[in-house]
């Protein structure tokens, strides 16, 4: 499916995705990924700090570098279904009773 919602940690997005073709931009970016990914990079076999690139090109061939063009904000993890603010709209309402009496 090209449309995906990611769940980073400030927000959600929602995009068009596609396979980086371009293999020097899916080299940068698998390494970039290998490097944040910390011990997790090492389950590979080899440092992602002193790796060749031919060990990272190994790895592109199996596991393909997806690129997410922003379209719009994403519901998130607390509005899955978009009625997110229903309930605090009612949370609102019930605070402002209860204040009001």
């Amino acid at each position: 499916h090209p449309r995906a919602e990611v769940m980073l940690p400030g927000r959600a997005i929602m995009g068009e995705v596609e396979e980086v073709s371009d293999r020097e931009e899916a080299l940068q970016a698998i390494q970039q990924i290998f490097k944040n990914a910390g011990v997790a990079g090492f389950f590979e076999g080899f440092n992602p700090w002193s790796a060749p690139d031919e060990k990272f090109f190994k790895t592109l061939e199996h596991a393909p570098v997806l690129r997410i063009k922003p379209a719009g904000v994403g519901s998130g993890p607390m509005d899955a279904g978009g009625w997110h603010w229903v309930a605090w709209a009612a949370a609102a309402a019930a605070a402002l009773i209860v204040l009001i009496r």
